[in-house]
């Protein structure tokens, strides 16, 4: 069975905002590993 991407991308942000939802009382904090140069991220370095 092959899944198309777009499908994928919308059942993993359906997974990430029930998450939130969940959780939305608690505080949250993110760790993003493994991001290098040519890593396609919104954020390469820290915010200051």
């Amino acid at each position: 069975m092959k899944m198309n991407l777009q499908e994928g991308w919308y059942a993993a942000a359906s997974h990430y905002h029930d998450f939130i939802c969940r959780h939305k009382d608690l505080c949250i904090l993110f760790f993003e590993l493994e991001v290098g140069a040519n890593t396609p991220v919104i954020i390469k370095s820290p915010i200051e």
